[in-house]
């Protein structure tokens, strides 16, 4: 039983570090849109450090649609027309408010 126990905690040392660096990437799309000289890699490594402080309230923000995919799902994904644009903007605000403004862009 603790051997399980075990291989589940650690299995989450690979899902955990995956989702904490996703969404210190998220931001990068929106960086490289705002400085084209960014190469790819500039673009992740200041999202990255601008999102330092943010990653909770990112989370936060991205798990309050989950209860909207659970909607969508029972539309069989044509909801999705109207959450997606509703998701993406949220997601814009969230950097126009909080990464270009307050760390100087």
């Amino acid at each position: 039983m603790a051997q399980i126990v075990l291989i589940i905690l650690w299995s989450f040392l690979f899902v955990i570090p995956g989702i904490l660096k996703g969404i210190s990437y998220s931001q990068a799309f929106y960086l490289l849109k705002d400085h084209p000289e960014y190469t790819i890699f500039e673009a992740l490594a200041e999202s990255r450090r601008r999102m330092h402080g943010y990653k909770w309230r990112y989370f936060m923000l991205n798990l309050s649609f989950i209860g909207w995919g659970i909607v969508v799902s029972f539309t069989l994904g044509i909801g999705s027309l109207w959450l997606s644009p509703y998701l993406f903007t949220t997601q814009g605000v969230f950097y126009d408010k909080y990464i270009a403004l307050e760390k100087g862009n």
